[in-house]
């Protein structure tokens, strides 16, 4: 196809001629347009602690970001690597857990003490 022939397609998709071109010449090498896997840093943790992650932070709120990371390393969810207790809080986080705190009720002044004691 010549550029004409790539602008006329780049038009029609809205996008430009030359993502056109390259992808066409992709899939004439490779046979295919799928995604290629790229080479990249391995996930500290895997499915499966994530989700040892997320049970056990349902279970026990009250326990800390170093308390997972200890429970991970001392091999209750199998043997691992050390897993750093940012790497922890990251997975609770976009697990959907995250840590508040619980906003106090303003204290009573005496007149309002009083009032109480009425009913």
């Amino acid at each position: 196809m010549q550029r004409g022939g790539f602008l006329n397609i780049a038009i029609f998709s809205s996008c430009g001629y030359r993502d056109i071109s390259f992808t066409i010449k992709r899939h004439s090498e490779t046979g295919t347009n799928s995604v290629r896997k790229r080479s990249g840093r391995p996930k500290a943790t895997t499915a499966s602690k994530d989700k040892f992650l997320r049970v056990n932070s349902l279970c026990d709120r009250w326990l800390t970001g170093q308390q997972f990371q200890a429970q991970l390393s001392s091999g209750s969810c199998g043997r691992s690597k050390q897993v750093s207790v940012s790497t922890v809080k990251r997975r609770l986080r976009a697990a959907g857990l995250t840590r508040r705190v619980v906003a106090r009720k303003p204290l009573l002044r005496c007149q309002n003490k009083n009032n109480i004691g009425r009913y």
